[in-house]
């Protein structure tokens, strides 16, 4: 039996409201995987962050904003990822519409 808050509360949608603002410059691949986690833990010498839980996030959200499917291996993404410059990179990622950040982080009711 559904409650009027819990029905209340299932019409709001969650937003991770911990974000990082865009990056300034090019990176090297070691420092974008340094910096889509929040762990101080090294990864295991047979992976890269690309191979977590938040590497496969990434690629699941972000690959298709560069043209890439879903499931593109880590990389296809670094390659088209690295083909952008950092001010293209922001514009797409932050881009109102095409299923991007801007309606998933709840910015757009696209």
């Amino acid at each position: 039996m559904c409650t009027e808050p819990q029905a209340r509360l299932t019409g709001i949608p969650l937003i991770d409201h911990h974000v990082h603002g865009p990056l300034r410059g090019h990176v090297t691949r070691a420092e974008f995987e340094a910096l889509i986690t929040e762990s101080d833990r090294p990864v295991p010498p047979w992976m890269t962050q690309f191979d977590s839980q938040i590497g496969f996030a990434v690629r699941r959200h972000c690959a298709p904003l560069l043209g890439l499917p879903e499931r593109a291996s880590a990389e296809e993404y670094w390659a088209a990822r690295s083909e952008r410059s950092m001010e293209d990179a922001v514009r797409v990622a932050t881009m109102v519409g095409h299923g991007n950040a801007a309606r998933v982080y709840g910015l757009s009711d696209d």
